[in-house]
């Protein structure tokens, strides 16, 4: 049990009135989810990326903590965020 404080209930409630009940997110966005995630299905997380060109899923063979997937997480993330950090030629 945890206290959540009730800004989180309003956003929810905004985000659900927007239509498709996700945020409207246009950045760049990297998921990493497990296919065996007991606490999230992953097919969430498929639903959100599916039709976004700017998102990308990566499904790891692992559960909700990701614990076995450090070094995939860190690989993508190095993949992910390079392009932001390339130096100007």
């Amino acid at each position: 049990m945890a206290k959540v404080d009730f800004g989180f209930a309003e956003d929810a409630a905004r985000v659900e009135a927007a239509g498709d009940g996700w945020p409207d997110v246009r950045v760049p966005t990297l998921i990493v989810h497990g296919v065996r995630d007991d606490v999230v299905s992953v097919e969430t997380s498929r639903d959100f990326a599916r039709g976004k060109r700017h998102v990308r899923l990566v499904e790891v063979d692992d559960g909700h903590e990701l614990a076995a997937s450090l070094p995939t997480i860190l690989d993508e993330s190095d993949r992910f965020l390079a392009p932001f950090f390339a130096q100007p030629s």
